[in-house]
């Protein structure tokens, strides 16, 4: 009996790459919630900042801030699948 499955070639480099993968991805899958919590604590200090510079006067500050605000947020965006 020649079944069809039995014709069927295993390439060896696309199933180490497919099980990778998977592994990646349950490993993405725990991780998120802690990556998002991270990056919202860095939007809140830089928030903070902000709010420090403008108290200050400080330009360079604000500026920096509101950079580094911007890409955390933009960090974030992917995120957005799980809500």
């Amino acid at each position: 009996m020649n079944n069809a499955s039995d014709n069927k070639k295993i390439n060896p480099k696309e199933s180490t790459f497919t099980s990778e993968m998977e592994a990646v991805n349950k490993k993405y899958a725990k991780d998120w919630k802690l990556e998002l919590l991270a990056l919202s604590g860095f939007c809140v200090s830089g928030v903070i900042f902000i709010v420090s510079g403008v108290q200050s006067g400080d330009f360079l500050t604000v500026s920096g801030s509101v950079v580094w605000l911007v890409s955390c947020l933009c960090w974030m965006i992917p995120y957005r699948k799980f809500f």
